[in-house]
């Protein structure tokens, strides 16, 4: 049985998610990032795409110039590649969001703060399985 977000990989530059070609919150330029906030760890610029909230992009802009960027709203779909993605309020900071990505009956959410999500919340229906991931690995599960 293959490990739960084994189609996530984590690198030194950032999260792989290999089934959508994308990193998440790259430190070096990518084809394709996902920004989860606008702080200067996790947004950088020079990427060939990004997806983040339209908050984020201006703060992208303001600290690098004009990206090439895809305004996502909280809780739109997306599908990319082979994995359906939504981003979620945060609630760190302006235009913060935590990832929420399906592909194959799992569900991972890839989350600045790892106590910022509760899968017990109204709208989060639970699918198979779960996980968060924070940009330094750290995985939980519910019991």
């Amino acid at each position: 049985m293959a490990r739960l977000g084994s189609w996530i990989e984590s690198h030194p530059e950032g999260i792989y998610v290999r089934p959508a070609d994308a990193w998440i919150d790259p430190s070096q330029p990518k084809a394709r990032a996902w920004v989860t906030h606008g702080h200067g760890d996790h947004a950088r610029g020079g990427h060939g795409a990004v997806l983040a909230t339209s908050a984020t992009l201006a703060i992208m802009e303001t600290r690098y110039g004009p990206q090439s960027g895809q305004a996502i709203a909280y809780d739109e779909p997306l599908q990319v590649g082979e994995v359906s993605v939504r981003f979620v309020p945060a609630g760190h900071v302006l235009g913060s969001a935590q990832i929420v990505m399906e592909h194959k009956g799992e569900r991972v959410v890839v989350c600045h703060l790892p106590t910022a999500l509760l899968p017990s919340q109204p709208n989060w229906p639970m699918s198979k399985s779960f996980s968060c991931w924070t940009p330094a690995p750290v995985r939980t599960r519910p019991r």
